[in-house]
């Protein structure tokens, strides 16, 4: 394969009216070496190893023609930066390249390149220098334990806690190398003087050692060093002694009393809470006697009364009191009684606390009861079935249909005279509207579901509707399809296809397509259509349609032939493009690559050639996407249409004009 620079292609174009087609000669670069670059791209076409993309070598030369010689050479040696300049560089900092750059050396293995002492063969003599001067790995310096001293300055190299200048601590060893074993160890604790042999010292006499000296002792808690029989643990005893050193003076004494608290203050104690003690505390008592010490109203000789205790500590609760409440009869076991009341603390089995049954014998009537439909007077309000809250609405049927009101009701266990139990009818004034009732296209909902004229409204050319919109509004669930309208309010519709589920778009049809004929024969000139477009719709409903409208699309389709639409490709120019005139006179602009103000995009230009071929055929056509609320097209005007074998036309039935 040979590979060729881009070379430009003349581009021939032919004149409107008879241009004669003319072709540049063209010359081929040739590949002299073979190497398969031609010579326009090979830098040298005599030698087969220089081309695009060949291998540089360290020889001068610029074998990848990309105008630099022996960069990135294959062959390059390998350098290494020696920035301490001792003749040895860094590995890790290499070059390849095919001479020496200043500041590199051809040997590597410098451990420390920041320093010109440190390369392979420098000498190490100091075995207190830790530092790898040759770089080979190893030093005379010698620290087994790794506490920073070398074996020939401490007295313990197998030990890091031992080296001059350690801390001191108890272990039986001379950390700070000082010739003295545990002296002065920071860890040393203290020891107090047992006078008493009690094995409790005094904190008073104290000394710091490792290990206990003699008659010393580790506690230093004894509160009294000269007598045995106090210190920490001692039993307490009523002497006025604190004998446990906690002090306190005869707390917990062994030999204490036993006495009982009156909590509640009634003068009686219980046995909820006991305390020992050598004398008796505040609010305790020698006997516990109350029977409930947490209710001060209970205790021995306490008076009775209704509050489930035992007030007068006696075994027996709530016998005999004289305040004791009324319990009533409740026969039917509706919670609410009747008769004469009997005293008692507690509920007798089969009476209540209320005695205001108005029946005692049907659970269904009590005073709050819900009233029903049921003859009884269930509340107890001397009114029966009045306010039954199972009571039926009923709905007034001021019409006389058969169906009521919603708005006007009322609530009775029987139907009144002039109600029903129906409340579908949307006009109560008006007997021909009802749920159900036939729709009239008149505006009036007289089938009550919501929508007036609906199966009629746009259906019929006797009940046309505005606009597609206007029905798409109306009724949201409408298909595509055709209906009839009625924008100019004539009082008889047209049918119009309707996009409904595009959101109510009217299509504006036309009656028959541009026919793709030649036009005429006397020269090219601007000319417009000898008659206007004709359209299904008339201009007055197309005017008044407009006036709903705020959006609008159409697809202009211009076959062609020798006809130049838009784009004029052999003069490089829009001089032909076209103008439209819209259904109400407005104008386009003519002979521009632009149609402001105006929303007009080509979305193909087949036209756009002037000649024979596949280009200018009335299958390759011009498309224009015209989205204006001025829709439809009417009329075009053309200046590239005047002449023999010119011919032009639309497919107008197929693309109709759309308004929303």
């Amino acid at each position: 394969m040979i590979f060729r620079a881009l070379i430009p292609l003349a581009l021939v174009t032919l004149a409107a009216c008879g241009d004669t087609d003319k072709e540049a000669p063209n010359t081929d670069p040739v590949d002299l070496d073979a190497d398969g670059y031609a010579d326009d791209v090979d830098c040298d076409d005599a030698d087969a190893e220089v081309r695009p993309g060949a291998a540089e070598l360290c020889d001068g030369v610029d074998q990848d023609c990309d105008g630099q010689v022996d960069e990135d050479a294959s062959d390059a040696s390998t350098w290494y930066r020696d920035r301490d300049d001792d003749g040895y560089g860094d590995a890790m900092d290499p070059l390849a390249a095919c001479e020496l750059p200043a500041g590199y050396t051809s040997r590597d293995g410098d451990c420390d390149d920041g320093d010109a002492t440190f390369h392979p063969g420098a000498a190490e003599e100091d075995c207190a220098d830790p530092a790898d001067y040759n770089c080979d790995g190893s030093v005379g310096y010698a620290d087994e334990d790794g506490d920073g001293f070398a074996a020939c300055e401490e007295c313990d190299d197998t030990l890091l806690a031992v080296h001059p200048g350690a801390v001191e601590v108890c272990d039986g060893v001379d950390n700070d190398c000082d010739g003295d074993v545990d002296t002065g160890a920071v860890d040393a604790r203290p020891w107090y003087a047992d006078g008493d042999g009690d094995g409790y010292g005094a904190a008073a006499s104290v000394v710091l050692a490792c290990e206990a000296p003699a008659g010393a002792v580790a506690d230093a808690r004894d509160c009294d060093d000269s007598a045995a029989g106090v210190h920490p643990g001692a039993a307490e005893l009523c002497d006025g002694v604190d004998q446990d050193c906690d002090g306190d003076v005869d707390d917990e004494a062994t030999d204490a009393s036993t006495w009982y608290a009156d909590l509640d203050g009634d003068g009686a104690a219980g046995t909820r809470v006991v305390a020992r003690a050598c004398a008796a505390p505040d609010g305790y008592l020698a006997q516990a006697t109350d029977c409930d010490d947490l209710d001060a109203s209970a205790f021995p000789g306490g008076g009775e009364v209704c509050d489930g205790a035992d007030n007068d500590c006696d075994g027996a609760i709530d016998e005999e009191v004289p305040d004791a409440p009324l319990w009533f009869t409740d026969a039917d076991g509706d919670g609410h009684g009747a008769g004469r009341g009997q005293g008692a603390c507690e509920a007798p089995q089969g009476m209540v606390a209320v005695g205001d049954d108005c029946d005692d014998s049907d659970a269904s009537a009590w005073p709050g009861a819900l009233e029903r439909c049921d003859g009884v007077d269930n509340n107890c309000d001397t009114r029966v079935d009045v306010g039954a809250v199972d009571a039926t609405t009923w709905h007034a049927d001021m019409d006389r249909d058969g169906q009521g009101s919603p708005f006007y009701t009322v609530e009775a266990c029987a139907q009144p005279a002039g109600y029903v139990a129906s409340a579908t009818d949307c006009d109560d004034l008006d007997p021909d509207t009802y749920l159900g009732a036939l729709e009239r296209c008149d505006g009036v909902d007289q089938s009550c579901d919501g929508a007036a004229d609906d199966g009629l409204y746009g259906l019929l050319d006797t009940c046309p509707a505005e606009s597609c919109l206007d029905l798409h509004r109306a009724f949201g669930g409408l298909g595509d399809g055709r209906y009839w309208i009625d924008p100019a309010g004539e009082g008889l519709g047209w049918e119009v296809p309707c996009d409904m589920a595009g959101g109510g778009w009217t299509g504006v049809e036309y009656a028959e397509d541009l026919p793709y004929i030649n036009r005429w024969t006397t020269g090219d000139a601007w000319r417009w259509l000898p008659e206007d477009l004709v359209t299904v719709l008339p201009l007055e409903q197309i005017v008044a349609l407009q006036g709903l409208s705020s959006e609008g699309h159409q697809t202009w389709v211009q076959r062609c032939e020798h006809v130049i639409s838009h784009y004029y490709v052999a003069g490089d120019d829009y001089n032909h493009a076209v103008s439209f005139r819209f259904a109400e006179g407005t104008v386009t602009g003519r002979g521009l690559a632009d149609y402001s103000p105006f929303d007009i995009e080509v979305v193909e230009d087949g036209c756009s050639v002037n000649g024979g071929g596949d280009a200018s055929t009335e299958d390759d056509p011009t498309v224009f996407e015209i989205s204006s609320p001025l829709v439809p097209v009417v009329n075009i005007q053309t200046t590239d249409s005047g002449n023999p074998g010119e011919y032009f036309g639309s497919p107008l039935t197929a693309n109709p004009a759309w308004l929303r």
